[in-house]
């Protein structure tokens, strides 16, 4: 279930009504899924399964541009610092040196806060660190998914119609990335299984069996019926 930038951004707004009203008694607060994943587990497929089966948003590609919204900036530009804060293409170290402090700065600004914004009001996020960016939300599980780097790069290659060894170097590359993404933006080890609620290996299980397990411990989390069906 995808939504655009402007409801993320509302999410913002409905955060500050939230901590307004806070000492009032309140419903439980809506279900909210954080997922780290290793890269070729097929996450994007399977928040959106996720999330439809609770009835929520899902922002994976929706949070990087309600960011560059509220940054007032391009979005091109905003996706070379995406789950990579200190990888810039080359041509921007000629002319944009300056810039990418600013531009860096605002991203992880405007981050932290959509997804805080964003752990008030509900929904399923893919990556972006939301994991640990959420730790002290009572109602957020948090959710690690991994599997052999065979089955990923099988995964990677079929997705992106290319071969398996070019997919098993791809994968270990965007891993890197996102894991110096994390640390950088959040100080915290992305492999560190005290991170999450649920680690889940795509090796083993069907996605029927991985949604299965995770809807089952949304249910202990102190947040409101969800829609699965």
């Amino acid at each position: 279930m995808s939504i655009d930038s402007q409801a993320v951004i509302q999410a913002l707004i409905k955060m500050e009504l939230l901590q307004e009203a806070a000492q009032k008694p309140e419903k439980a607060p809506p279900c909210v899924v954080a997922i780290s994943r290793e890269a070729g587990v097929c996450g994007r497929a399977f928040g959106e399964a996720l999330a439809e089966r609770l009835g929520v948003p899902l922002y994976d590609r929706e949070l990087l541009n309600a960011i560059a919204e509220a940054s007032g900036v391009d979005p091109i530009d905003l996706e070379s610092l995406d789950e990579k804060l200190s990888g810039l293409r080359p041509n921007w170290l000629e002319n944009l040196i300056a810039r990418k402090s600013l531009l860096a700065q605002s991203y992880r600004k405007n981050l932290i806060n959509t997804v805080l914004g964003i752990g008030q009001s509900g929904g399923v996020i893919v990556g972006r660190g939301a994991t640990f960016l959420l730790e002290d939300c009572p109602h957020c599980l948090r959710l690690r998914i991994v599997g052999s780097v065979d089955r990923r790069a099988t995964n990677f290659a079929e997705t992106h119609k290319i071969d398996v060894e070019a997919a098993k170097r791809q994968i270990l590359e965007i891993d890197r990335e996102r894991e110096g993404f994390v640390r950088e933006l959040t100080g915290r080890d992305p492999h560190d299984a005290h991170g999450y609620d649920l680690v889940l290996n795509i090796d083993g299980l069907s996605e029927a069996a991985r949604l299965d397990l995770i809807l089952r411990a949304s249910r202990d989390k102190p947040c409101a019926a969800s829609g699965e069906g």
